[in-house]
């Protein structure tokens, strides 16, 4: 467990996710934004299938990690925020990574205290750079990924960008 401030100072927790984060999961898709599902699944999705969790939550913490973003509120209650995620291919050293945080705490410097994170957790195996791709009307994550050391963009097709990650300056 990782304990993380926003930039307000607000208390979060990292913890890997589970396969016991699946009904957490499907509440915090109700506490997204037609626009934040949109930029993150590339579509509009109203719920996981059986399928997409057992996929989001079947982790092995070395090529397939994800951390759950924990809120503390004030009365000391946790509530789940996010998750973020790295998938690899077994045997290289490129992994697909993914943020997501319900709409409510974007804009708070999260983003780019977990991505930094999860880039020590892969780095610690071996993983030497990540990738995904984005809407580009996501301009908080492309903005967020233009500060990040070695990231790039670059149009794939479409609405859509790739980006890459080379890691080797963490």
């Amino acid at each position: 467990m990782i304990e993380i401030k926003s930039k307000s100072g607000d208390p979060y927790i990292l913890r890997p996710l589970t396969k016991d984060d699946k009904i957490n999961l499907v509440e915090g898709l109700k506490k997204m934004s037609s626009e934040s599902i949109y930029n993150r699944f590339h579509g509009f999705k109203k719920e996981f299938n059986e399928k997409e969790l057992t996929s989001l939550t079947d982790l092995d913490g070395v090529n397939r990690f994800a951390f759950a973003i924990i809120q503390v509120k004030e009365n000391n209650e946790l509530e789940g925020v996010g998750i973020a995620r790295y998938h690899r291919t077994p045997e290289s050293d490129r992994a697909e990574f993914a943020i997501t945080l319900i709409d409510r705490v974007q804009g708070q410097g999260l983003a780019k205290v977990v991505i930094l994170e999860l880039i020590k957790v892969a780095k610690g195996h071996n993983i030497k750079f990540f990738d995904g791709t984005l809407e580009n009307t996501n301009i908080k994550m492309i903005n967020l990924i233009h500060k990040l050391d070695g990231f790039t963009t670059k149009r794939l097709s479409g609405n859509l960008l790739t980006m890459e990650g080379d890691l080797s300056s963490y």
